[in-house]
């Protein structure tokens, strides 16, 4: 199965990485062709564990992407300007820190290397994607919209049908992704959809129909991070100082709250309520017995500080193996895993002088985003929904994130040049 995989994501790659170069129209639709290659051709293959589905220790889920970003890349040069000089600066900066820390002064290794690699290498997806929408059309940017929301759509239903069917014991429509990220893509496009309708470019039927698909395949995963995301998105977008917003803001959490009190929503609401029992807990500074739901997260959490204690400066260097090492010094918990949060385990790789590079980055491209009160709030949104789910998980690492946001930061750039928008 693992070398199908292999054959099947190295040839498709390759034919989007061959697709993408042929002109800008192709470029631009590169990063839905990506996306629906970890869907619709493997709609029934059986899940596949992101661990083990690698080639040269790269997420086999990654390739699609990877191959569309370095297209663009290779078309043309970055003009480096006012918008994108300080972004520019911080990831040269970030990408030789982390060589030093995580590669020079830690012990040099294929598996460190690569993990590093997948770095710079986001970055150069994320200025290929900004420069082809900086200069891109609205016609191209809103079909490109457009289509990362039909395709959601689509993706959602097949991942309801996957678990329909027993192909799969959740609605996870990316096999070989593990579920929380996909979580994170479902939550990160969610907000498009409230934008193309606010815009009526969308139609309400259409609009109802794939909010009431994609709330369904969010509590079938039963993920309580993507429950969460999917609040913040909804309350994000539409808490206005104004009755319709209020109202949009009422009836959407009303359907969600409708599906969750449904036979479908029952393990949902479970873990949601074991969640909130364990948050309480663990702020009052109770001890975690060995057989509650949430005591490896608990204990991870708990060794990434003692990790960020005794390496806060220059952190435990990039990369799992790095980590893993520095764990052993301080924890003695059988499971050398990171803590789930990406804040905490960044703070422990990179120490207080990486994450602050990093951070600032995230906050330029944040300030580079048109405005909650524009008529793009979406894009914020996004980035908020973001922000906040980073604290449950830490994919920060999957491609569509780096792309995706490359996009809307282009978007962005060309809207705010426009003096017809301005």
């Amino acid at each position: 199965m693992l070398l199908a995989l292999q054959i099947y994501f190295s040839i498709s790659s390759f034919a989007l990485y061959v697709y993408a170069m042929r002109n800008r129209t192709s470029a631009s639709h590169a990063f839905g062709y990506g996306v629906a290659l970890n869907i619709f051709p493997l709609m029934f293959a059986p899940s596949f564990s992101m661990d083990l589905a690698r080639l040269a220790g790269v997420p086999l889920a990654y390739l699609p992407i990877m191959s569309a970003g370095f297209a663009l890349s290779a078309q043309g040069r970055l003009q480096i300007d006012n918008y994108n000089k300080g972004l520019l600066t911080l990831s040269l900066v970030f990408s030789i820190y982390t060589f030093i820390t995580g590669l020079i002064i830690n012990d040099f290794s294929f598996v460190n290397f690569t993990y590093w690699v997948v770095w710079p290498f986001n970055f150069l997806i994320f200025f290929a994607a900004m420069r082809l929408f900086t200069t891109a059309s609205n016609i191209q940017s809103t079909t490109l919209l457009k289509s990362i929301s039909f395709i959601l759509t689509l993706g959602c239903a097949v991942g309801i049908a996957r678990f329909v069917f027993g192909i799969s014991g959740d609605s996870n429509f990316m096999p070989v992704v593990n579920r929380n990220g996909t979580v994170i893509f479902v939550v990160m496009v969610l907000p498009l959809l409230f934008g193309l309708h606010s815009r009526r470019e969308i139609s309400t039927s259409f609009f109802g129909a794939s909010l009431s698909i994609i709330f369904v395949a969010l509590i079938l995963m039963t993920s309580r991070s993507g429950l969460i995301g999917a609040l913040v998105a909804v309350s994000v977008y539409y808490i206005r100082f104004n009755i319709q917003s209020l109202l949009k803001f009422g009836l959407i959490l009303s359907v969600m709250g409708i599906f969750l009190m449904t036979e479908i929503g029952d393990v949902a609401i479970q873990r949601m309520d074991a969640g909130l029992a364990s948050t309480q807990k663990y702020t009052s500074g109770d001890e975690f017995d060995a057989d509650e739901k949430d005591f490896n997260r608990v204990q991870l959490m708990t060794a990434a500080i003692l990790v960020i204690e005794k390496n806060f400066l220059l952190g435990s260097g990039l990369g799992l193996e790095n980590y893993r090492k520095k764990l052993r010094e301080v924890s003695n918990y059988h499971k050398e895993s990171k803590a789930h949060n990406f804040y905490l385990s960044y703070m422990a790789e990179l120490g207080l002088l990486g994450l602050s590079a990093l951070i600032i980055f995230f906050s330029l491209v944040f300030q580079k985003l048109i405005g909650l009160r524009s008529i793009y709030p979406e894009f914020r949104t996004s980035f908020i929904v973001i922000a906040v789910m980073m604290t449950m998980n830490e994919y920060i690492l999957l491609p569509e994130i780096w792309f995706f946001f490359g996009v809307l930061v282009g978007i962005s750039i060309r809207l705010k040049r426009d003096p017809r928008f301005s």
